[in-house]
Parts: structure tokens; sequence; C-alpha cells
């Protein structure tokens, strides 16, 4: 078979020299430059990757009471009428809800944590 497994009728230089015979082409008139066809195999690959995705961190929210200042919390809201579920330290999504209640009806920044800000409203 020639040319390698290319097909019939192909030779890939430099066994065979130039596709059309000779190191230049006449077609009714003379540039003067040789024509050397370039014969170049093509692979095809997948793309490179180019990005690494970016790690997740999570950072805890800031915490500005202790222990006991939660369960006060959850107490003083309890008796305005904020927080309906029992009081146990453990901050939740009935606590952060009754949190967010409270701040809206107070002026405070709605952010659904004990700030700053939110515990010197409540007295603690």
């Amino acid at each position: 078979m020639a040319g390698g497994g290319w097909g019939p009728g192909y030779c890939p230089p430099p066994n065979c020299g130039p596709r059309w015979g000779s190191s230049s082409a006449s077609f009714g008139f003379t540039v003067g430059v040789p024509i050397t066809p370039v014969y170049r195999r093509v692979y095809y690959q997948p793309a490179p990757v180019i990005y690494q995705p970016a790690p997740v961190v999570v950072t805890p929210a800031p915490s500005y009471y202790g222990p006991n200042a939660l369960v006060a919390a959850q107490s003083r809201l309890y008796r305005l009428g904020y927080y309906r579920g029992t009081v146990d330290g453990e901050f939740g999504p009935q606590t952060s809800k009754a949190i967010q209640h409270y701040q809206v009806d107070y002026g405070l920044p709605v952010t659904g944590r004990l700030d700053r800000r939110t515990l010197a409203s409540l007295g603690i």
C-alpha cells in the first residue's frame, strides 16, 4: 500500500516530492517562486482546562455572645412574643426567624443573627 496507510495515490513528502510533480507549477503564467505544498497531520484532542474551580471556604458567623447570652436572648424574644420554640440555647431556624422579625420591628439591620446591636437592643 503506497503512502503508509494514507490511501491510494497519496505519498507524503519527503518520499515522493511535491504533489504536482515538480518544484514549480505553471498555469499559463510564470511567477518564479517554486510551489512547495505543506503536508501536516491534524490531531484532534480535547481543549485544555484553563481554570480550576475555586475552593469553597465557609467561615462561621461572628459570635458576640457567650453560651448564656443565647438562652437570655431566646427567653427575651419569647417574652416579647417573637419566639415560640423551647428556650434551649440552640441557634436554629426558629431562633433566626424570631431575630429577623425583631430586627425588622426595631429598625435594626436584618441579619437573622445575634450581633452587637441586636444584643444591645434586647438588653443583654
